[in-house]
């Protein structure tokens, strides 16, 4: 049966990729900078904590081929091992169905993963942080988004730290709604 399921995949890659010329299809830094910032409006963060900075670099994601060789840095810098995107998004919302093109969608994005620095893009309604090192006293920070084939559905951790042991880190699902994106799942990993 899995042998089934990875030559199916196989032979589906090949005919997606034929499909679209070969072209890899990563999201476009609009779409990125979008559910950065409908994170931080529907948390109310930088209301709610007048020191609250963004840490400038959106993390990457290390393949889960390499998590043998892989050590989890602390935040917010450090890159991220590549969630499993399709247990969590079956898991938390139920509704929607992950097709082919999403599963090689997800594992381009897994393979390609990088970083992205906001503070070389068009962010200019937030505070971001000048520097990543020393911290601000409030600072939140996020991994690099992880999107389905057709954008209307992403994924993006999570964290904020505001002193000593004060901070939390999760994760948020957000859907794309009359081309709006809202959050519609939100977890949280550890409270300190």
């Amino acid at each position: 049966m899995k042998l089934f399921y990875l030559l199916s995949l196989a032979i589906s890659s090949i005919i997606y990729s034929c499909k679209n010329g070969g072209e890899k299809k990563h999201p476009d830094l609009t779409e990125t900078i979008e559910v950065i910032k409908a994170v931080i409006l529907e948390d109310s963060l930088q209301e709610d904590f007048v020191d609250l900075e963004i840490y400038p670099v959106l993390t990457k994601y290390v393949s889960r081929a390499k998590k043998e060789q892989f050590t989890l840095g602390p935040p917010p810098g450090s890159a991220r091992l590549f969630p499993k995107i399709e247990e969590i998004l079956k898991s938390d919302l139920p509704e929607i169905t992950i097709s082919v093109e999403d599963s090689l969608f997800f594992k381009e994005q897994e393979e390609n993963s990088s970083e992205i620095w906001l503070n070389q893009l068009n962010f200019p309604e937030y505070r971001l942080s000048k520097k990543t090192s020393p911290f601000p006293k409030a600072y939140i920070y996020f991994s690099s988004p992880i999107f389905t084939d057709t954008k209307n559905i992403a994924f993006v951790e999570v964290g904020f730290f505001c002193g000593g042991e004060c901070g939390w880190g999760g994760y948020r699902i957000l859907k794309k709604f009359e081309n709006k994106w809202r959050v519609v799942k939100e977890k949280t990993y550890w409270v300190s």
